[in-house]
């Protein structure tokens, strides 16, 4: 039987980072940065988050909530059911990984732990399912406390399907 994932009216959903509101952009471009820190070993992309994130989330904050974005990229690493595709961080694409990421944060933020949770589901192997959830969940609570609020774009979403089927990115990793 396959897991559930999110598949997404591509008609409706954003497909370029022009089209995120400012907190979604920010949450993309640190992942961006973050999965290029890990894959080139460049610490300068993390120079670049930890300034993006204390100046978002102030220096307590910051520190706590890249410590859990860091977890959601360790538990998509370790655990991931597929390569998630990014792009380099000034593209002006969006690719359904990235989107998906955001979409996670957003559920968590929004408590709709139904859709979290598929998207967990989908996202990475069952191992994987509580650390990428609790990350999740904890990222999410430090946005909403600085009032980085994800919008809510579940209803143009649907749960259903299998992985396989899920669109992969309409352009590649640049």
């Amino acid at each position: 039987m396959s897991e559930p994932a999110m598949l997404c009216d591509e008609t409706t959903l954003p497909t370029a980072m022009a089209d995120l509101e400012s907190a979604e952009r920010f949450v993309v471009w640190n992942f961006r940065r973050c999965v290029l820190g890990i894959c080139e070993n460049n610490t300068e992309h993390w120079t670049h988050m930890w300034r993006a994130f204390v100046d978002r989330l102030g220096l307590e904050d910051g520190t706590e909530a890249l410590t859990s974005f860091f977890a959601i990229v360790r538990a998509l690493e370790n655990y991931g059911r597929h390569t998630i595709h990014h792009h380099q961080p000034d593209c002006p694409c969006l690719g359904p990984d990235e989107f998906r990421i955001v979409t996670l944060i957003a559920a968590c933020q929004g408590r709709r732990p139904h859709e979290a949770r598929a998207l967990t589901n989908a996202l990475v192997q069952p191992e994987g399912t509580a650390d990428l959830f609790q990350a999740a969940i904890r990222f999410g609570q430090f946005l909403t406390s600085r009032s980085l609020l994800l919008p809510d774009r579940g209803q143009q979403t649907q749960i259903t399907g299998d992985l396989e089927s899920m669109p992969l990115p309409s352009c590649a990793i640049h």
